[in-house]
């Protein structure tokens, strides 16, 4: 496991990576006419070990020490 750090507000703190995965959370219809149609929206997440708790957050806050 990798040392990093990652600012989580106006702090930075340092943690241990556990990996990265991928966040996907499925969109429905828009009931609208014309609207959305649905899908799925994904993007990456870092999981962080900080203070013994883990911590899901954005992978662009990270940084390997």
């Amino acid at each position: 496991m990798s040392k990093v750090s990652v600012k989580i507000g106006k702090e930075i703190v340092e943690g241990e990576l556990i990996g990265v995965f991928q966040y996907s959370q499925p969109i429905g219809e828009s009931p609208m006419i014309g609207g959305h149609t649905g899908g799925v929206v994904a993007y990456p997440v870092a999981v962080l070990k900080i203070e013994n708790e883990l911590k899901e957050v954005p992978i662009n806050r990270v940084s390997c020490l």
